[in-house]
């Protein structure tokens, strides 16, 4: 059991380890892999969704692309929690989310950094995610 434990923490460091701290610069090398620009369009139907002055009608909501922004924001902690947990994290890696942090907060936070960075559109969204919590929600040193 602890050697699938172990298994299972080693894959999830290289999902969220091996984005490389360059902070976007590695281009997606496949359509496997969501890029900014995806998620981007995706979050920000959840954004439109929560500053619409009325309620949109529900059978044009894009049901699918907001639940994907919201369950790859969600995947993302979960996976940094796990990695984190494990104590495989440097202090100058680590995010440090605040204890109550919502995930409307999560989502304008990446959203503002890939709006922010359009020569990055391109690349991995996971990347950019942490790069964008990292910059919010750094550790003390």
């Amino acid at each position: 059991m602890k050697q699938l434990i172990k298994q299972a923490g080693a894959l999830a460091a290289l999902c969220v380890m091996g984005i490389g701290v360059a902070y976007g610069e590695a281009p997606v090398p496949d359509e496997s892999v969501a890029t900014a620009l995806e998620v981007m369009n995706e979050c920000r139907k959840v954004i439109n969704y929560w500053e619409a002055s009325n309620p949109p009608d529900p059978a044009a909501l894009d049901a699918y692309a907001m639940g994907a922004c919201a369950a790859r924001i969600n995947t993302f902690v979960d996976f940094y929690e796990l990695i984190e947990g494990m104590g495989w994290m440097t202090q100058e890696l680590k995010i440090c989310f605040p204890e109550k942090v919502s995930a409307e907060q999560l989502i304008r936070v990446a959203q503002k950094h890939i709006e922010e960075r359009p020569e990055a559109l391109n690349n991995k969204w996971i990347v950019q995610a942490y790069a964008a919590f990292h910059r919010a929600f750094p550790c003390p040193r």
